[in-house]
């Protein structure tokens, strides 16, 4: 006798299959959420105190609430929380050997709101449907991707949307929002695989969209990211109802590669506001696409596998046939050495990528100086392998040892050389068993769902791939949904069993709440002093950020700027040298304290202060002209150079604020 049918002899229902049950209060909570971190990239992808603290709130309360009513999450999934909370505190703990606890408290933050993430998607998905947590961070990029396509055919995009060519988004960032899209495609992907032709036609067309969009910011990283993802997603599942989906991607993304060219052309010689008329026909043949990718993944799919690898016969026909086509390319394109040589030359070279109007960015190939920050932080793990320089101090050290003047940055745009750089060994080795634990999770879902795991994995390695060469694992907007989705791709550990109250998860969670709160409102405090009718009342709000969050030095910098209004400037000079000593740029507060020294009429503080400065930043023109310009400087201080009579042939970037 089946189970089922000794429920129904013991006078009880039988219990239906999860994916005939009604809709939960666990199913709504679990969409909503999904919806909700989504969305949440929306504000510059979180990347502010400002945007990542309600996010964390939400999700931390979110994974409290459950917990009170039990949770049964995967070990694995469990282990890799543990090991994101873990890198967090050490990164504290880097405060004792050199890190700045601002950076340390905010790398504290995210990894605390990363972990949570992870945990509320193995929640989320065990207390209702998994399938609602991918389709609802799905609906949420899809949605960010209509407005953008939808905005630009209008004309209604805000000016700081677009950076020359590249979309820079509601993100802010062309290489974040590009990598957006590229982490929701195989969410997309493997929705147009599914069983339901409707289902099928939805993930089909939402591909559309995040392909346009990807392919505006012109990211060539995210793109990558995204080819990436695609492939080890194909790899996975050995579908050929997916080959067949990849196959019509590929197709409209070279479609849509062909319309990227006139607005190109539009952007750089018209300007945003002048191409909305190639904006309109991009979207115009974005929404022609989805259409015709809805009709054919509406059709019915072949469903077999495919072989992990293909015959003999097989391999030695691809072979032969890409040599002939690259022999018939060398032939036929005299040029093709030469463009092989220039491939090879913007690997070599920090240049921005510089191409004619119409020709898009991905027809070059530039490290964009990513070859001069990788040697820095290189460096710093030579230096200090074992601990590293501490959070937060690789900015520190990019201000003495850059060769790119004109370029600020605050990591290496690479995560694994920023924890090397600033963690050292045990940074690296907690990453490492964070991603061993979470492919360990991934490897034991493929079991139960093969599909909604290769695609939570998709999204993952695409996230990781484009970090590895960038800043984006800063964008907690875009950390959040990924993790949130490989959380709920997880399967329980265990044998069925009633989920119990997790008291010590409610303990950490409160823990992680207040670590969110006390900069959340202490920056909420420092920005409404910026609009205080009176400066007593900007110094109150600026106090009170400096009693919640005492180790953030745009407070003491703050508070500097006010008493040095006043005419307060002794005062002000002891709070910018405080702000120096706990700032990722320390020299911008060194210059400050000189302008008031000097206002003070106390010289040579004023000149020691310049000195400081520019040690901390020889390249930084700024600092040879104005208070610590030139010829004022040399009169004190005999040997200083000049002002950089080559400072107006560099770059343009925009300036810190003084």
């Amino acid at each position: 006798m089946s189970s089922v049918e000794r429920r129904a002899a013991a006078g009880s229902s039988p219990a239906l299959p999860r994916s005939q049950r009604p809709l939960s209060s666990a199913d709504v909570a679990a969409a909503a959420v999904g919806l909700g971190i989504a969305l949440a990239a929306r504000a510059q992808g979180a990347y502010g105190v400002r945007a990542w603290g309600p996010l964390g709130f939400g999700v931390v309360a979110a994974l409290a609430f459950l917990s009170v009513f039990g949770l049964r999450l995967s070990r694995a999934v469990v282990g890799g929380a543990a090991m994101l909370a873990a890198l967090g505190l050490w990164a504290v703990l880097s405060v004792t050997w050199g890190g700045l606890p601002d950076a340390a408290w905010s790398m504290l933050d995210r990894s605390l709101l990363a972990a949570a993430a992870l945990l509320l998607g193995g929640a989320a998905a065990a207390a209702g449907r998994r399938v609602l947590v991918p389709a609802a961070v799905l609906g949420g990029v899809v949605a960010q991707s209509v407005e953008i396509l939808v905005r630009g055919a209008t004309g209604s995009t805000p000016g700081a949307w677009f950076h020359g060519r590249m979309l820079e988004g509601p993100i802010g960032y062309h290489n974040a929002q590009g990598l957006l899209c590229a982490v929701a495609l195989p969410l997309a992907v493997g929705a147009g695989c599914s069983g339901h032709p409707l289902v099928r036609a939805a993930g089909a067309a939402a591909a559309a969209p995040l392909l346009a969009v990807l392919l505006l910011t012109q990211s060539r990283g995210a793109l990558a990211a995204a080819g990436v993802a695609v492939a080890c997603q194909l790899a996975l599942t050995r579908r050929a109802r997916l080959l067949v989906a990849a196959a019509l991607i590929v197709g409209a993304g070279a479609a849509l590669a062909v319309e990227l060219r006139a607005v190109d052309r539009a952007l750089l010689t018209d300007g945003p506001a002048g191409a909305t008329g190639a904006l309109r026909s991009y979207a115009l043949v974005t929404l022609a696409l989805a259409a015709v990718l809805a009709a054919a993944g509406a059709l019915p799919a072949p469903r077999r596998r495919l072989g992990l690898w293909p015959r003999p016969r097989t391999l030695a026909a691809i072979a032969g046939t890409v040599l002939v086509a690259a022999a018939v390319a060398a032939l036929l394109a005299p040029s093709f050495v030469q463009r092989a040589h220039a491939f090879a030359a913007g690997l070599a070279t920090d240049t921005p990528p510089a191409a004619a109007p119409g020709n898009t960015r991905f027809t070059t190939i530039s490290l964009d100086g990513r070859r001069e920050a990788w040697r820095v932080a290189v460096g710093a793990i030579r230096e200090a392998p074992l601990t590293g320089d501490g959070a937060g101090r690789y900015a520190v050290r990019w201000g003495v040892e850059r060769r790119l003047p004109d370029l600020y940055i605050l990591q290496p745009h690479s995560l694994e050389l920023e924890l090397g750089a600033e963690l050292g060994a045990p940074g690296v080795a907690l990453l490492a068993a964070f991603l061993g634990a979470v492919l360990f999770a991934l490897r034991s879902a493929l079991r139960a769902d093969r599909a909604a795991a290769a695609a939570a994995a998709a999204a993952f390695v695409a996230l990781l791939v484009e970090a590895s060469a960038d800043w984006t694992w800063s964008f907690p907007g875009i950390v959040a949904p990924v993790l949130f989705v490989v959380g709920a791709a997880a399967v329980p550990s265990g044998a069925p069993r009633e989920p119990r109250p997790r008291p010590l998860l409610l303990v950490a969670a409160a823990a992680a709440l207040v670590a969110l709160a006390l900069p959340y409102v202490a920056a909420g405090r420092l920005a409404r002093a910026s609009s205080a009718g009176t400066p007593a009342a900007a110094l109150a709000q600026v106090h009170a950020a400096e009693a919640l969050n005492p180790w953030d030095p745009d407070a003491l910098s703050t508070e500097g700027r006010l008493l040095e209004a006043r005419g307060e400037y002794a005062a002000a000079a002891a709070l910018y040298a405080d702000a120096a000593r706990r700032s990722q740029r320390p020299w911008l507060e060194w210059f400050r304290q000189a302008r008031a020294l000097r206002r003070a009429g106390e010289v040579q503080p004023a000149v020691a202060a310049c000195l400081l400065a520019q040690h901390a930043d020889p390249s930084e023109d700024l600092l040879h002209r104005g208070a610590c310009g030139w010829p004022w400087l040399s009169l004190h201080v005999p040997g200083s150079r000049p002002a950089d009579p080559e400072g107006a042939t560099r770059r343009s970037f925009p300036s810190p604020s003084t």
